[in-house]
């Protein structure tokens, strides 16, 4: 019996990152096991065009995004489950509230960790625990960390990472270039003047992979004005990632949040060596594969340590990477949590 399942989220960007790869996937793969899969988000954002997924017309109240056909849109659907994805929105609190008036299986995925950059924030994150967190059957974290964070609201709670596509690492060869990568969207929270700092001070050639923004005109104008030794390709093919992966000697990570870091199990999965700050997944990684640091010091230091080593580890954290987060078991862990619901 096919059940109707819709993967709601207030932003579906067409700067495609971890988040959107998530529900993606989730849309794709979950059809092979019974399930009608429909993509329902806002229009927010610039969104890619998919065959499958409802865009819904919202307003900027105030900086809060308001959606006026989501309720009707949710009715005239009547699905089996909903599950959602994100925190902090309209789309979000609503769908779970109509969900659980409607008396519909609801499921939650945060993804991020919560909001806290500034006072307001952390105000509405503390009510929003408190109120959002019981209308959910089901939350879904991405990490422990943020699994025992909602526990102390609710303990209907499940961590199931995020997944990569084995098929794409399995034919890497062991090469190391000589060079260190750093893989992300362009943006100012994940720390790109951090490494190229470092490139500076350690005499290091970086190269930084991710989609463009307005941001990657300030880093590349920088990177120009100081000659430092950093390439950054800009919306790459997915080919063109795999190859830098393949060949690269160190991935570093200074991003200052994520809500999980499918680049640094992408990383891994290509047997490199890995050194991150301390947010998403990095901190619950095995530390013979995984280093954090926090500041300027600490990186220098653990670049310096790891450095050369990826021979030494490059099977075996291609093995721990391809045993823990293949999308297949990805997949059939949400399945298992949709049938409780539903039957």
């Amino acid at each position: 019996m096919t059940r109707k399942l819709l993967l709601i989220t207030r932003n579906f960007s067409k700067v495609w990152g971890g988040f959107e790869e998530h529900v993606f996937r989730l849309f794709k793969m979950l059809r092979n096991y019974g399930f009608d899969t429909k993509i329902v988000t806002t229009d927010i954002l610039e969104y890619p065009k998919i065959k499958g997924m409802k865009v819904l017309k919202s307003f900027n109240l105030f900086g809060y995004c308001y959606t006026p056909e989501l309720l009707k849109f949710i009715v005239k659907e009547n699905p089996d489950i909903i599950h959602v994805h994100g925190w902090g929105s309209y789309v979000i609190e609503k769908s779970l509230f109509i969900g659980k008036n409607l008396g519909i299986p609801t499921v939650l995925t945060p993804h991020e960790f919560f909001h806290k950059e500034n006072l307001i924030k952390k105000i509405y994150t503390a009510i929003n625990k408190r109120l959002l967190l019981k209308y959910p059957d089901v939350v879904i974290t991405l990490t422990r960390r943020q699994k025992l964070e909602i526990e102390r609201f609710t303990k209907k709670c499940i961590t199931i990472p995020n997944g990569i596509d084995i098929k794409e690492f399995e034919k890497m060869r062991f090469k190391d270039l000589g060079y260190l990568i750093s893989v992300g969207r362009l943006e100012k929270y994940k720390g790109f003047d951090m490494i190229l700092n470092m490139s500076k001070r350690l005499r290091k050639k970086v190269v930084i992979v991710g989609r463009k923004t307005n941001y990657y005109f300030k880093l590349i104008n920088r990177i120009r004005k100081e000659g430092i030794d950093v390439k950054v390709y800009t919306n790459a093919s997915r080919q063109t990632l795999l190859k830098l992966l393949e060949g690269a000697s160190l991935f570093v990570s200074a991003s200052k949040k994520e809500g999980f870091g499918i680049s640094i199990i992408e990383a891994l999965a290509s047997g490199l060596p890995v050194i991150s700050t301390p947010v998403g997944v990095a901190p619950e990684l095995p530390k013979e594969f995984v280093r954090t640091f926090r500041h300027d010091e600490e990186l220098d230091k653990l670049v310096e340590e790891f450095y050369g080593k990826k021979k030494e580890i490059f099977k075996s954290a291609r093995r721990y990477a391809f045993k823990n987060f293949s999308w297949e078991s990805v997949i059939k862990r949400h399945v298992e949590v949709y049938n409780s619901l539903v039957g």
